[in-house]
This record gives structure tokens, sequence and C-alpha cells, in this order.
């Protein structure tokens, strides 16, 4: 079950800028440069199987990524980045379920513990 988090939240409160995720890919900045970041398949869906591609993402040892609730406490997700056969690096995810409408959560990626680049993105029931 959800559990509210007691902040305000709203597209860059934390100052992460936001991506629409749920219907395109996004272009994000790094110090090594742009990368872009999408979900297949789209809309994401609470509760169902779906792939994180990251494109462009160079100089990091150890790829990860990060997700979190930002408008309720869901848990965290950590997940290692895999290269596929087309050279992205790619991580299966599970987004958890809420009974809100809309649900906001942050992604991080990162170089083993250290943030490379972070953004927001919503799910919808």
């Amino acid at each position: 079950m959800c559990r509210r988090v007691f902040a305000v939240v709203v597209f860059g409160f934390w100052g992460l800028g936001a991506c629409e995720l749920n219907e395109s890919e996004c272009e994000l900045d790094t110090k090594e440069g742009k990368i872009t970041l999408s979900f297949e398949p789209r809309p994401i869906r609470p509760m169902a199987q779906s792939t994180l591609v990251i494109k462009g993402l160079k100089g990091v040892k150890k790829p990860r990524v990060h997700i979190y609730g930002l408008s309720m406490y869901l848990g965290h997700l950590r997940e290692d980045l895999e290269p596929n056969e087309k050279g992205e690096l790619e991580a299966g995810v599970m987004i958890a379920p809420c009974d809100d409408e809309k649900m906001v959560f942050a992604l991080e990626v990162l170089d083993d513990e250290e943030i490379i680049t972070k953004t927001e993105f919503s799910t919808f029931q």
C-alpha cells in the first residue's frame, strides 16, 4: 500500500525537471554529454515488466538506475544497467502500484553510487 510522504510535490520540486517518459523518450544532460532515456513498452504500467533503455551513456564503470516515489513512499528500485545487442544500456524494471490517479517518481542514473543525472516522471492509473 502507498504511504504518503509529508511534502508537497510538484514538477521540478527537487530541481530535477520532468520527462514525459510515459509518452516519449527524454534527453538529459550529463557532464559527458547528452543521453536519451525511454521505457518500453509505453505507457508505463504499474506492476508490469518494463525495460528502461539509455542511449549515449559513456565513461561509466558501473551504470545503475535508482527509481523511487516522490509523491508517496513506494520503496526504492535499484537496478544495474546492462548492454543490449544495439550497444545501448538497459534494465528490467517494475514500477510499484499506487491507488492515486497520478504518481510522480524520481529516476537517477548512477555510476555505482554517484548520480550522473536525474529527472522526474509520472505514471497514471
